[in-house]
């Protein structure tokens, strides 16, 4: 059975060779692993799903260059960021030819969900004071983007992150104790996020939700980093929130 679900496999596979396109447009021997982000989230994602120590990964880095591109702080030769991105599609590819040697899911398991049933909230679902979670945000101005552009890249750049922080989010499981978000904030981040990775995607993008996913991912780094729990989530979040002020300044 593969370690990662097949979903976060075909996703992963997806940013990873985004991040190989990102490598190859950035000129110079030596690189900044900030300048990579994609890459650094594909190790960051494989790293906490592993929950494996510096010396013991699935990618066999050398501790010192999986802490680089873990903490995205640091610089790597053009070509150890290859190696790396290159391990990282290996070690995915490999995860979805297991997967793919399974045998298939028998059709009777399939279950089919009514329009209202699928839109109605879980009966668990994180609430504020016993009223269900919502979001409102004013829209300030919106603006169009360019296409073919930097700004463009930049933007599907932001996606990825704010996709990444999603799903590691989502699957966290540890006891309440051992998360630097509690339920609702996790709830209010994923929701602020994936409203966010909608707008992301349209022709127009928002100055109002830009600002409010900054702020959150601000938040939850910083909570990350006052308790010292899911850090790959909080540095993540804090590369994502500068990559929001970055483009807020070019539109804005």
């Amino acid at each position: 059975m593969s370690d990662l679900p097949l979903d976060d496999v075909h996703r992963l596979l997806d940013v990873i060779e985004r991040g190989i396109a990102e490598l190859d447009d950035l000129d110079g021997q030596t690189i900044d692993v900030e300048d990579i982000p994609e890459i650094c989230a594909a190790v960051i994602e494989l790293n906490d799903w592993q929950q494996t120590a510096y010396n013991g990964n699935p990618l066999g880095l050398e501790p010192a260059v999986l802490s680089k591109f873990v903490k995205m702080r640091g610089q790597v030769s053009r070509q150890t960021a290859r190696v790396v991105a290159g391990r990282v599609r290996s070690y995915l590819r490999s995860q979805d030819q297991l997967t793919d040697s399974q045998d298939p899911v028998d059709e009777a398991d399939d279950i089919e969900v009514d329009d209202a049933q699928a839109g109605s909230p879980p009966a668990d679902a994180p609430t504020d004071n016993g009223q269900a979670l919502s979001l409102a945000v004013t829209a300030e101005r919106w603006v169009p983007v360019p296409m073919g552009s930097d700004i463009r890249r930049k933007i599907e750049m932001i996606a990825s992150l704010l996709d990444s922080i999603v799903a590691q989010v989502e699957r966290s499981n540890a006891p309440p104790d051992e998360q630097a978000l509690t339920p609702l904030e996790k709830a209010q981040l994923i929701a602020i996020l994936e409203t966010t990775l909608a707008i992301l995607k349209a022709p127009l993008v928002e100055k109002g939700m830009l600002k409010k996913a900054g702020d959150a991912l601000g938040r939850a780094a910083g909570k990350a980093a006052e308790k010292g729990m899911q850090e790959g989530m909080g540095t993540l979040a804090g590369v994502a929130r500068q990559k929001i002020i970055e483009l807020l300044g070019l539109f804005f």
